[in-house]
């Protein structure tokens, strides 16, 4: 019955391609619900998915007040996003992470935002990390950095290694498409082979595929339909950004805060295309 409900919904919005100030609102409350959820878990989610948001609709301006939050976690992620978003404003408080917060996890993720932005300060720090200078920083720090480099040995992070720097279309930190919240995707326990291929054939052009993904968006298993979401949003094809809004109200905290964030990305996108 709900699988009947969605697919009517997706068949009648997607044809909207035209912006729509109540959905754009819509997709910020969410997020703004996931930010200030007392769940960090659920925090994080809607903070990795901001991500996907390239500069515009204020992307940045809700990620910076979390690199404060109270979890780690949330605040590293915060981190992330803001990589992702590449906007050169946010240094002084990358900068300010890595001198400041007193978690080494933290000020290692900084340290790799600030590498990404060509910024002294990170390269400084991960050259320290490289040459295993104990004084430089904690050893937490450096285990931190030894489980970034395994992470290229295991199957899901050799995938991202050959989908970023071999295949070519992924996002890669520092271009506001959501590498982060990609990252995170495929290293959640329930992440299926079925979704890594919505992944895989984000860019691919043509109209079969296109509809593939509109279909995965409803999906049983959530992590097609989050990939699915993604692959859209990666696709900056304005006119599908109405395919997404049924999924605001989806039941997983993974799917609704990217499905928020790729309407607000895909709305920019159609609105620069307007101009």
């Amino acid at each position: 019955m709900l699988r009947s409900f969605l697919v009517a919904a997706l068949v009648f919005t997607c044809p909207l391609s035209g912006r729509n100030d109540s959905t754009v609102q819509a997709a910020r409350s969410t997020l703004m619900d996931g930010l200030h959820d007392r769940d960090p878990k659920t925090r994080k989610q809607a903070v990795l998915a901001i991500g996907l948001i390239a500069r515009g609709e204020g992307a940045v301006a809700f990620v910076q007040p979390m690199l404060s939050d109270s979890d780690v976690q949330v605040r590293i992620a915060a981190i992330g996003s803001l990589a992702d978003l590449g906007d050169p404003a946010t240094v002084p408080s990358l900068e300010t992470a890595l001198e400041k917060d007193p978690v080494p996890e933290v000020e290692f993720a900084a340290a790799k935002a600030l590498w990404l932005f060509h910024n002294s300060q990170g390269k400084e720090a991960l050259l320290a990390v490289l040459a295993g200078r104990e004084q430089a920083r904690s050893n937490p720090f450096r285990r931190e950095f030894r489980k970034l480099m395994r992470s290229f040995s295991t199957p899901k992070g050799t995938m991202l290694l050959a989908f970023n720097y071999g295949v070519g279309f992924l996002p890669v930190p520092g271009i506001g498409a959501g590498y982060a919240a990609l990252q995170e995707l495929f290293g959640e326990k329930g992440f299926s082979p079925r979704a890594s291929v919505a992944i895989l054939l984000a860019k691919d052009s043509d109209s079969t595929t296109r509809e593939a993904l509109i279909d995965a968006l409803i999906d049983r298993d959530w992590s097609v339909r989050a990939a699915a979401v993604q692959a859209i949003a990666m696709r900056n094809q304005p006119d599908l950004r109405a395919c997404v809004v049924p999924l605001f109200s989806d039941g997983n905290n993974r799917v609704r805060y990217r499905a928020a964030a790729a309407y607000l990305r895909l709305s920019e996108l159609g609105a620069r295309g307007s101009e």
